[in-house]
């Protein structure tokens, strides 16, 4: 059990991470195409202003790669059972 918390919490904080910077990169690619000057402080200050739906994608996407793991692990060990040659 500790070590799926422990996977879920690596796959928050990576998630959380990398979708955070994304929209922030995202944002500034908007701006640009808008004329507007894009900068890491606008980029970043967006960002922190969507923090609740980037945690809230987090908390799914950790979700479902915390339980898809052993699913995905445990689909493998059948697919061998089922098709390796004895």
């Amino acid at each position: 059990m500790v070590d799926y918390l422990v996977l879920f919490g690596y796959f928050l904080v990576n998630y959380t991470v990398i979708v955070f910077f994304n929209t922030a990169l995202v944002h500034c690619t908007h701006l640009y195409f808008n004329g507007e000057e894009p900068t890491i402080r606008k980029g970043l200050q967006f960002a922190l202003s969507r923090m609740g739906a980037i945690l809230s994608w987090s908390i799914f996407a950790a979700t479902v790669g915390t339980y898809g793991d052993p699913v995905k692990h445990y689909n493998q060990q059948l697919a061998d059972s089922l098709f390796m040659e004895k």
